[in-house]
């Protein structure tokens, strides 16, 4: 794959191979400690992700490749097709990469980066990434609730108390 210049949406970088394959929709919002972001594709789309793992990364993926890897430090890389309704979660500190050639229904990933210190104030628990590994196309129903209510809220364009989204990143 030619190597382009990524472009930033949130924390992940995105570079799509042909000008005409941009996300139809590219949000990103910020609050304390935390950046929610949210890409939606319709048409069939090659794209090249990073992230260099600085916050920790929680993922909703509604995405139908034909082909694609994802390739995260000290671990085999990993092959992707069907990861509707999928999860991935990357503690800090744990750059990551990989590609995509998506189908051409309408595809969307749900990004939340929080930051590791802002996880141990509110919980009043000190947060150590080396205690977490990275899960990767996991299931998790009560997760699952949580990110499809953020992708709600970032894909809508009513504005949301800041408190309330703050809360349910925290969960």
């Amino acid at each position: 794959m030619p190597h382009k210049k990524f472009r930033e949406t949130g924390k992940l970088e995105l570079n799509f191979h042909k000008n005409l394959a941009r996300p139809d929709v590219s949000k990103s919002m910020n609050f304390r400690g935390v950046n929610l972001a949210y890409n939606r594709v319709t048409s069939q789309a090659e794209y090249e992700f990073k992230d260099v793992g600085a916050h920790h990364y929680l993922a909703l993926h509604d995405l139908v490749m034909e082909d694609g890897e994802l390739n995260v430090e000290e671990m085999p890389t990993i092959c992707g097709k069907d990861i509707r309704n999928t999860l991935s979660y990357m503690p800090a500190g744990r750059p990551f990469s990989g590609w995509s050639r998506t189908t051409g229904r309408q595809n969307s990933f749900t990004i939340l980066h929080f930051d590791p210190n802002l996880l141990s104030q509110e919980t009043e628990q000190v947060v150590l990434t080396d205690d977490h590994l990275p899960l990767i196309y996991f299931e998790d129903p009560m997760v699952l609730l949580v990110m499809k209510k953020l992708e709600a809220i970032i894909a809508s364009s009513v504005n949301h108390s800041s408190v309330y989204v703050e809360t349910l990143a925290l969960l």
